[in-house]
């Protein structure tokens, strides 16, 4: 065809046997009227350009290392917009892989928000300006719909010509889930309390936090049951794992066992498909069931085996499914149970003795003191029993954080 033909990275082989990378430039040779009459050869060795690419590779594997190990999500675009690098938490962030987005159209391939025309990027692409710490709710492709702070930057060549840009982000929920729990902790956990008893109680839940032993929370309504239930989980090593609260008093008996345990498929009309229970869901963490005077004998049963064995099987199944959970439960002054026509709650409530501490102290009683690393000589945990602090009247609630 009479066109130029270039072919790099021929290896050629000396005397001696040794390798040498060369570029082959095959040209043709044209007379007056435009034909070839014949072709030159040259013959170039490429060492110094192969050693060149290598080190640019070295250097590019170098920058995309320090790119990952930012907590920040990061990607570049060349000055067409195009993406040119993206890192690890970028791609964690935004649910997207990086080989389905180097080469792409950013508009066509991230956010919109971030990314399309009008937007921040745009907006430095095409001005050159710094843009900082600007607050957007960006839909993911999954259409789940996330904060994040983005800044944008622009890369300048040695005349001040804009090469492309940086955009850089961070996840706002982490950030809102850190503000959420420092304002628990504050300044017990957004408990705030300087009565002698109240004390007491905070010395507690200090003394039980790091224990797996079922608890039991005594209080009237606006006691704080559910702040102090929070406070122990919060507290404990299982605090980066699931806190799945019930109320009982919430869901009809019928609905109850489901809501706690799970159903398989066909277990109930309206089954469609099978469910995880509330236990399932707080698995390695911590289950709050509020309201737990008014269980039905028939999930007492299935809840006290729970207590004792870690273990359930769903509604409608056969399967046995075992479970590592931290029980707190919450319940008022448990009244006489001919009072409520129901069954004495022996199984789940256990019963008030003369030794039990007066409202608005504390006290408990743990299956294995020495497995929550209480002495058993501390005062409240002699016997049998689950551990229980009873919160004194008052509204708690309105003091929290």
């Amino acid at each position: 065809g009479g066109e130029t033909v270039t072919t790099f990275n021929i290896m050629a082989k000396d005397s001696g046997g040794t390798e040498t990378p060369i570029c082959i430039n095959t040209s043709p040779l044209k007379n007056a009227k435009g034909e070839v009459v014949g072709v030159v050869e040259t013959i170039r060795v490429v060492t110094h350009i192969n050693r060149l690419i290598e080190e640019l590779r070295e250097q590019r594997n170098k920058v995309q290392a320090v790119l990952d190990s930012v907590a920040e999500g990061v990607f570049t675009v060349d000055r067409d917009g195009m993406v040119t690098s993206i890192n690890r938490t970028a791609e964690q962030i935004l649910g997207c892989a990086a080989e389905d987005v180097l080469g792409g159209r950013a508009g066509d391939r991230l956010p919109a928000e971030i990314c399309d025309t009008g937007s921040l990027l745009d907006e430095t692409l095409h001005t050159g300006r710094v843009v900082r710490n600007r607050e957007l709710v960006v839909t993911l492709a999954d259409r789940k719909a996330i904060p994040l702070s983005v800044c944008a930057g622009p890369f300048r060549d040695e005349h001040g010509a804009t090469l492309g840009a940086v955009c850089t982000f961070r996840d706002l929920r982490e950030i809102e889930r850190i503000a959420e729990e420092r304002r628990h902790r504050t300044p017990f956990l957004g408990i705030i309390g300087k009565h002698a008893r109240m004390r007491e109680i905070f010395d507690m839940v200090e003394m039980i936090k790091d224990s797996d032993s079922t608890v039991l929370l005594q209080g009237e309504s606006g006691t704080g049951k559910g702040l102090f239930a929070r406070a122990l989980h919060s507290l404990c090593p299982r605090e980066h794992q699931p806190f799945i609260k019930v109320s009982c008093a919430a869901l009809p008996e019928t609905l109850l066992e489901s809501e706690l345990f799970g159903h398989e498929k066909g277990a109930f009309t309206g089954a469609i498909r099978e469910r995880k229970g509330r236990f399932e869901l707080a698995d390695k963490g911590t289950i709050f069931l509020d309201e737990i005077g008014d269980l039905s004998p028939t999930v007492q049963v299935k809840l006290l085996r729970v207590l004792q064995e870690q273990q359930f099987e769903r509604l409608g199944g056969n399967e046995t499914i075992q479970v590592d959970v931290r029980v707190i439960a919450a319940a008022p002054r448990p009244p006489p149970s001919h009072a409520r026509g129901k069954v004495p709650r022996g199984p789940v409530l256990p019963p008030e003795r003369d030794s039990d501490p007066s409202p608005g102290a504390a006290g408990a009683q743990g299956r294995h003191p020495a497995a929550r690393g209480v002495p058993s000589g501390t005062p409240g945990c002699q016997g049998e029993g689950q551990g229980s602090i009873r919160l004194a009247t008052g509204d708690v609630r309105s003091h929290g954080l």
